[in-house]
């Protein structure tokens, strides 16, 4: 299995546009043209020639490389070229460069240079498997995550970003859990693992009279349950409502991966 994919930060790609085209069936493909006559010193791309891909269309590759038959062909037109079709996460997983190639042949007879594009793609993905949605039903994950032709670390990468804010719209604290990406042994399932924040402790302090139990009893959030928000504002305030205390000030302290220690003053 590859490696290097494993990646916890999130960023937002810019690729959403260049998904729609990734759904064509793989297929050789050469782009030429007649050569026109050239600049002295100047050498132009004829061909561009597509090698090693299965899934994705050799016009949807030849399309992110932002270069076409009658460019200048050069040693930085071929960088430029690797760099824009890496940059689509099709390729490598997101983080191997090498999986994309590109190179160039002189055709000495009219000046000009054919280019022949080399390509690893990421694998076919045909199951995403989503664990610890917690509060959240997996259904509802599950149409947030997009269907690419192959893995893509890009597309990936915004799809969790959405998942965690909706996480945060409703009121959770959660994360990005290990393992994301196409599973190790079998890259053909997409991994989906979220980690949504649970309270671990309650501590209730300052109280000289009331009894603990009385004022747990008044709560929704408890030890255990996943932490929200909204609930612990509800919670405060049903507490402040007793009318026993002059306030009430819940402070939430991190214990570790997913763990939250709530004390109450």
């Amino acid at each position: 299995p590859l490696s290097g994919w494993h990646v916890k930060t999130l960023f937002r790609g810019a690729i959403a546009a260049s998904v729609l085209a990734m759904t064509f069936t793989a297929s050789p493909f050469i782009a030429s043209a007649t050569a026109s006559p050239q600049t002295a010193g100047v050498r132009k791309i004829a061909k561009i020639i597509v090698t090693g891909n299965k899934v994705l269309n050799a016009d949807f590759i030849i399309a992110t490389s932002r270069k076409k038959v009658g460019d200048v062909c050069d040693s930085q037109a071929l960088l430029e070229m690797k760099s824009s079709i890496f940059a689509t996460g099709l390729f490598g997983f997101g983080s191997d460069d090498s999986s994309v190639r590109v190179s160039s042949q002189e055709n000495t007879a009219d000046g000009t240079c054919t280019v022949v594009i080399d390509v690893d793609e990421n694998p076919k993905i045909e199951r995403v498997e989503i664990t610890g949605s917690g509060p959240v039903p997996v259904a509802e994950i599950d149409k947030m995550v997009t269907r690419t032709a192959v893995y893509s670390l890009s597309q990936f990468q915004i799809d969790f970003a959405n998942i965690l804010d909706m996480y945060r719209k409703k009121g959770y604290v959660a994360e990005m859990g290990a393992d994301p990406g196409p599973k190790l042994d079998d890259q053909s399932v997409l991994v989906v693992p979220i980690l949504v924040q649970r309270v671990t402790e309650i501590k209730i302090l300052g109280n000289k009279k009331t009894k603990v139990k009385a004022i747990l009893r008044e709560m929704t959030t408890q030890e255990g349950s996943y932490f929200n928000f909204d609930n612990l504002r509800k919670d405060q305030q049903k507490i402040f409502n007793m009318g026993l205390f002059e306030t009430v000030e819940p402070v939430g302290t991190p214990v570790g991966v997913g763990k939250l220690s709530l004390s109450l003053t």
